[in-house]
């Protein structure tokens, strides 16, 4: 019964937080901007980071020891950050068990995925709807997934649910 208490709890304490998260934003400051482009995304990365190398959609950096890659496809409206974290063949059962929790709970808008024997930190996003402060989240988080993976597994001090305890 306590269990189904602090689980409800805990529910309750997620919708009100997403519900005041979405009446946080200021509209005008949203429309004005306008759909983000792989010209205005390049310059961002340009300023964010000036030896960032690439163009046309596909662009390579390393921010704070980690490489990172922006992907885009403007005909399919999408983007995503990716950076790798681990090989799978080095990442046993208990820890994806943990990533997949830490999808959850801690990753917040990165995520862990698989693709081609690497276990990725990814931030994915419409490419139109993009805005600059969900870019600059979407790669710390991804930076940060990476640099806590095998420790917190957390895109930052953020997190829904109950705290990591070391499994």
């Amino acid at each position: 019964m306590k269990e189904q208490t602090s689980l409800a709890l805990w529910l309750i304490s997620i919708s009100l937080w997403i519900v005041g998260a979405s009446t946080a934003q200021d509209p005008k400051a949203i429309q004005s901007e306008g759909p983000m482009t792989n010209a205005r995304l390049e310059r961002i990365l340009k300023t964010l980071e000036p030896s960032v190398k690439g163009g046309h959609g596909q662009w390579q950096m390393v921010r704070e020891e980690v490489p990172v890659m922006v992907l885009t496809d403007e005909s399919h409206n999408r983007m995503r950050v990716i950076a790798p974290a681990a090989e799978v063949g080095k990442v046993n059962q208990q820890i994806v068990m943990t990533m997949m929790e830490a999808n959850f709970a801690r990753a917040l808008d990165a995520r862990y995925a698989v693709f081609q024997g690497i276990v990725w930190a990814a931030f994915i996003h419409p490419l139109d709807s993009l805005r600059e402060r969900d870019l600059i989240s979407g790669l710390q988080q991804v930076i940060t997934l990476v640099k806590t993976t095998g420790t917190t597994f957390s895109s930052s001090d953020l997190q829904f649910g109950p705290s990591y305890e070391g499994k």
